[in-house]
């Protein structure tokens, strides 16, 4: 409410003035309404006095609002100037900015002639597709030196312990390597290596084995101290491989969101490349896409930015203390396209390309990566995946699964079994095999909480929930932590 004072009125009323000349032919002249005299002229003009004073009051406020926009804007500008100059000259120092002409036959004798060939990690010929075989190394690596390669996979595909079996072997081969893990801890990390039968002389880069880890529990971005500090590693140890795990937390600890493809090649430019110019083998390990299981999760450009080999792991049997496991190796990119010159097609399809098994051996050595050989390529995949399979014995598969699973997981919903069943088999068969398993009597079902049915062993007393067997987070995804 504005006072209806003496100021107000000069500083804000409109004088009202007489004509210079009163008409004369006009008997009356008609009274000019007054704020002195009228209320409903008085209060119209004290309305729109108050809705100009509100309207410029609304105007400098927007006013002000712009201007702590683009002083924001200008702020952030300069800071990301301020760090692409710091980035270039940081590169510049190194001698890494990539503007110098490249020396094509220093190269080729480097290459010896031939076309790039994986070096890290080994295929073996423990056994072949076909149950048979000497044994003996396939020869060929897994994945390339100097550039950047991918594993993904599902949660408790085994896709981290494949990526760490590959360091076991360069560790073992009397070499080093660089662990940049941003989602476990040194307990999880040494349990592994301990787990895939390397023991403290030859994880410790001091111990009296040669080879070694060089282990950093990361938790932020990398600057331009941290580079220096893995740099002076690569220089004082034969490092050949530097393993990231997982890509979404590493961007995710940069401030990145890895859905936009500006900021996955910006931290690509910033991290792993820079890690494939000191002429390391670069694995990142990351999750499979939720639309799209036969790609990385986020934006496509984590596939574009891979200029070595992306490894898909899909889980077949689940990786258990005590019990093994088994995954096959799926080629879902292969840029140089020396490892698809020893895989064949998965599917009937044509889809992603089968190189080889990754499996937890129970006894004799801890692992076994059993690579596809020229005499595999027509071999089917397994037997599950023959294509003269009958309905029946496709189902019988399907049933077998169920059970299986059940056996290990007490307990479980129809609907989490289905969803743990990897066969490659549609829903409806994977329904009707649970169906078919509940029918049969080699398991049983309950209702459960909130209407859910629960399964159980055929053996398993009603109302009686059995024993969980022992699974110990050296042997699952770290995502998977339930007893």
């Amino acid at each position: 409410m504005i006072n209806e004072t003496q100021s107000d009125r000069e500083t804000v009323l409109p004088k009202i003035q007489q004509p210079a000349e009163v008409p004369t032919d006009i008997e009356e002249i008609p009274e000019i309404p007054s704020v002195l005299t009228d209320p409903v002229y008085r209060r119209w003009v004290l309305d729109w006095a108050y809705e100009q004073q509100e309207r410029r009051r609304q105007e400098e406020k927007e006013q002000e609002r712009e201007a702590r926009i683009r002083a924001q804007e200008e702020y952030l500008e300069e800071r990301e100037e301020a760090g692409r100059r710091h980035r270039r000259k940081a590169l510049q120092e190194a001698g890494e900015t990539g503007w110098a002409r490249a020396d094509l036959r220093q190269v080729y004798e480097e290459l010896g002639g031939e076309p790039e060939r994986p070096t890290i990690g080994v295929w073996s010929r423990t056994a072949n597709l076909t149950g048979a075989g000497p044994r003996e190394e396939d020869g060929q690596g897994i994945f390339y030196a100097g550039k950047m390669n991918l594993v993904f996979g599902p949660s408790e595909s085994g896709k981290s312990m494949f990526a760490f079996a590959v360091i076991a072997q360069e560790i073992k081969a009397g070499r080093h390597a660089i662990i940049f893990d941003f989602e476990d801890g040194p307990r999880g990390f040494l349990s592994r290596l301990l787990a895939l039968g390397l023991d403290i002389e030859q994880i410790d880069p001091h111990g009296d084995k040669p080879g070694g880890a060089h282990y950093f529990p990361v938790r932020l971005g990398m600057d331009d101290d941290d580079f220096q500090a893995v740099r002076a590693v690569v220089e004082q140890y034969p490092v050949t491989v530097a393993l990231v795990d997982a890509v979404t937390e590493a961007m995710g600890a940069d401030g990145l969101n890895p859905d936009k493809a500006v900021e996955v090649a910006r931290w690509a430019a910033s991290m792993p490349k820079r890690f494939t110019r000191l002429g390391l083998g670069v694995i990142l390990v990351d999750h499979t896409n939720l639309t799209d299981s036969d790609r990385a999760g986020g934006s496509q450009h984590k596939k574009s930015m891979i200029d070595g080999v992306s490894l898909k792991v899909q889980m077949k049997e689940r990786f258990r203390r005590g019990h093994g496991g088994r995954s096959y190796i799926l080629v879902a990119k292969d840029r140089p396209g020396t490892v698809r010159e020893f895989a064949k097609p998965a599917d009937s399809n044509g889809g992603l390309e089968f190189r080889g098994q990754f499996v937890m051996n129970t006894d004799g050595e801890a692992f076994s990566m059993i690579g596809t050989t020229p005499l595999d390529r027509d071999a089917p995949v397994a037997a599950e995946e023959t294509p003269s399979q009958t309905a029946d014995e496709r189902m019988e598969t399907l049933i077998q699964e169920v059970v299986r699973i059940v056996g290990e997981n007490p307990g479980i919903s129809q609907k989490a079994a289905r969803a743990r069943i990897e066969t490659g088999a549609r829903n409806e068969a994977k329904a009707a095999a649970v169906q078919e398993a509940v029918r049969t009597g080699r398991v049983r079902h309950e209702k459960g909480p909130r209407n859910a049915v629960l399964m159980y062993p055929a053996g398993t007393p009603e109302g009686v929930q059995e024993t969980l067997p022992d699974r110990s987070p050296i042997m699952v995804e770290k995502g998977d932590r339930s007893p």
